[in-house]
């Protein structure tokens, strides 16, 4: 499972001035709090840029409860970490039409195409430059696949990106979120660093 670890200048600093079980209330709920409001930012930059579901998002989180104080803790023993499984393509919204994606076919076929990114729908070409396809697969309802041949077995399930890579691509490119991580650094410079 592809795993993220959000790197925040400050939070091992605050590690190396207490006992990591001996959190004071107070510093584990406001870093919490400030941890969580990159976490907004992050979970808005990537909805705004993928169609995903933003629950996806809240459940890749790692380390998060109902109680800010938790979390707070949570994240000054380990981290601002996301952890997610691939997502096949089936998951993000596709169509398709009949035709080819080979130049010079002549028998027709369905052309999917999906929705990865907000605004942005490409044809499912597949590894094999075969296409690829949906088929209801058991109690795990619609999946994407293509075939490795011309034969109809075997097949090659098709993924998008993970949470993990959405995360990682908004954390390297949006400036919005640069910003808010680095209020987060110096709130936690200025308030919780003796």
């Amino acid at each position: 499972m592809p795993i993220t670890n959000i790197s925040i200048y400050g939070l091992d600093e605050v590690k190396e001035y207490i006992n990591p079980d001996r959190i004071k209330k107070e510093l584990a709920i406001g870093v919490g709090l400030a941890v969580l409001q990159l976490h907004r930012e992050i979970k808005h930059s990537i909805y705004t840029r993928y169609n995903v579901d933003q629950s996806k998002i809240d459940s890749a989180l790692s380390g998060r409860s109902s109680s800010t104080q938790t979390t707070g803790r949570n994240f000054i023993k380990d981290g601002l970490e996301y952890r997610s499984a691939h997502t096949d393509l089936a998951k993000f919204p596709y169509t398709w039409a009949m035709g080819n994606i080979n130049p010079g076919a002549k028998r027709q076929g369905k052309v999917h195409s999906v929705t990865v990114k907000r605004g942005t729908t490409k044809i499912v070409y597949g590894k094999e430059h075969r296409g690829g396809f949906t088929q209801k697969n058991g109690v795990r309802g619609t999946q994407m696949f293509e075939r490795l041949g011309k034969s109809r077995l075997p097949l090659r399930l098709l993924f998008g990106p993970s949470v993990v890579q959405m995360v990682n691509t908004v954390y390297d490119y949006d400036p919005k979120v640069k910003e808010v991580l680095n209020n987060l650094e110096q709130t936690i410079i200025d308030n919780f660093i003796p």
